[in-house]
């Protein structure tokens, strides 16, 4: 047996693979096969190393090229859902000022001040029944 792997041509591989070496009778096969190997994978490896070096700033700037417009466009779009909107009705047409609330209109109205300062125990109900004059 040790004939046969002195035969083979390489030290240490079985017997009858000599035949399967596709740089047996070409002696620059192997390096051939390198360079066709390197130069199909160059453009990858050139790509892994441009991200290798990606920083914070090339992350921004290419998610600005995406978020900006999206950013605008929901702008523009919850523009136009807000003014589209009908106008809320007016709860009471004429304003209430602070003088109203603190000081009675006629004579015969409860001021706010009197309410709030009695003793009773105070209702929501009852301060905005005062609050609205009813």
């Amino acid at each position: 047996m040790s004939d046969e792997i002195e035969q083979s041509g390489i030290p240490g591989s079985p017997p009858g693979l000599d035949e399967l070496d596709p740089g047996r009778e070409d002696v620059w096969y192997w390096s051939r096969f390198q360079e066709r190997v390197m130069a199909q994978a160059l453009p990858e490896l050139l790509r892994r190393d441009r991200a290798a070096r990606v920083t914070l700033a090339h992350v921004m700037e290419s998610w600005s090229r995406l978020l900006v417009p999206g950013t605008v466009a929901a702008a523009v779009l919850g523009a136009v859902l807000f003014l589209s909107q009908p106008e809320p009705a007016p709860i009471n047409d004429s304003p209430v000022l602070l003088d109203e609330l603190t000081f009675p209109v006629d004579g015969d109205q409860e001021g706010l001040p009197d309410f709030l300062a009695s003793d009773d125990v105070l209702d929501r109900d009852a301060v905005l029944f005062a609050v609205e004059g009813y």
